[in-house]
């Protein structure tokens, strides 16, 4: 495996792993506040912030 391979697959095991952060931190927020006794719209527009502002650290920290 040359280095041009193993950039290429660190680069998308990085992806893979910050998408499994934005998909189990919008399931999270989403039942934490819906169990919670938010509305179904609230809990949906809330934790979509919340997963994209997680997103958007990891991403820009390189985590």
């Amino acid at each position: 495996m040359d280095e041009r391979e193993k950039k290429a697959l660190t680069t998308s095991l990085q992806r893979s792993s910050i998408a499994g952060t934005a998909i189990m931190s919008f399931a999270l927020a989403f039942l934490v506040l819906h169990y919670a006794g938010l509305s179904i719209s609230y809990s949906l527009l809330i934790s979509t912030a919340f997963a994209a502002i997680t997103t958007l650290a990891r991403s820009r920290s390189r985590l």
